[in-house]
């Protein structure tokens, strides 16, 4: 499913992580969780499940699922329940 064509600049910088990501992840006030695609085109999600996890991130793959997928798949939405589900959500 392609949702778009093209992304304008203004849009990939609204995207892109901040220089001082891991920075950020650590000032954060609240948990995060990261829901990711395994068949995702455009990132790497296994190297969410490497990197983030010691920065207190919970990461969730979801095989089969691509880039555009983690918000309209069902198994996705789930996903994404269940992690705002967890306590300390």
């Amino acid at each position: 499913m392609a949702v778009t064509s093209q992304y304008s600049f203004r849009l990939l910088q609204n995207y892109t992580a901040p220089p001082d990501w891991k920075g950020a992840f650590l000032r954060a006030k609240g948990r995060i969780a990261v829901v990711a695609g395994a068949d995702d085109q455009l990132m790497d999600a296994e190297a969410y499940r490497r990197v983030l996890p010691p920065l207190g991130v919970s990461v969730t793959i979801l095989p089969g699922v691509d880039h555009m997928g983690v918000v309209y798949r069902p198994e996705a939405i789930k996903a994404i329940l269940a992690a705002m589900a967890e306590p300390g959500a």
